[in-house]
């Protein structure tokens, strides 16, 4: 007898512990304790240090992949590609937001998500994507101008065995009041640029 209690114990142990290794494409409703996992591993490409150089304008990104995050607004266990940036014009730094790296919230970081695009006609169109080829969707964060919301776009290719981002930030929507006098832009121009890896 004691040998079944036993056994009825382990297995209720075991099925509160188990979870739901899901791939981020299929990460609707999910139930509480699921960890919606990046399986095939897409987020890895983007791990690093990244630069552009458009004229005497130079954008970096340095992203890293956080695994296992608990996600308390769906109660789930997900992966996100985080990151911070340095901008600069000419000589000047305009921004460097990589001393945020120490930030234990994931969504603290000024580059942060774990969203993937697959359709090639969704914002930004993607004429040479190759069909369900993924792209990164994240937010981007300005914190000197936190009323100014944005967000960028990832695709990760190789050219020439070289590694390159092509990125695409936009703006999505500006807070503010009459008389508030604030800047009405991300201090990082918005557009397209191609980061290579350092």
């Amino acid at each position: 007898m004691k040998k079944y209690i036993y056994i009825i114990m382990l297995i209720s142990v075991s099925c509160k512990a188990q979870y739901s290794l899901q791939n981020h494409d299929s990460a609707g409703d999910l139930p509480s304790g699921s960890y919606c996992a990046d399986i095939f591993n897409d987020f890895n490409n983007y791990v690093g240090t990244w630069k552009a150089v458009q004229g005497n304008k130079e954008l970096t990104f340095v992203l890293i992949k956080k695994t296992y995050v608990y996600y308390p607004f769906k109660d789930i266990y997900t992966d996100f590609l985080t990151g911070e940036y340095i901008y600069k014009e000419g000589n000047q730094t305009l921004i460097d937001t990589t001393p945020n790296f120490t930030s234990t919230d994931v969504r603290g970081n000024n580059i942060n998500g774990n969203l993937f695009i697959k359709d090639n006609d969704y914002f930004p169109i993607c004429d040479d994507c190759f069909p369900n080829e993924r792209r990164i969707h994240l937010y981007f964060k300005d914190p000197t101008r936190t009323h100014v919301h944005a967000e960028i776009v990832l695709r990760h290719k190789v050219v020439n065995g070289v590694q390159l981002i092509k990125a695409t930030l936009y703006e999505t929507l500006s807070i503010t009041e009459e008389g508030d006098n604030l800047p009405e832009h991300i201090t990082v121009p918005v557009g397209e640029y191609t980061l290579i890896k350092q």
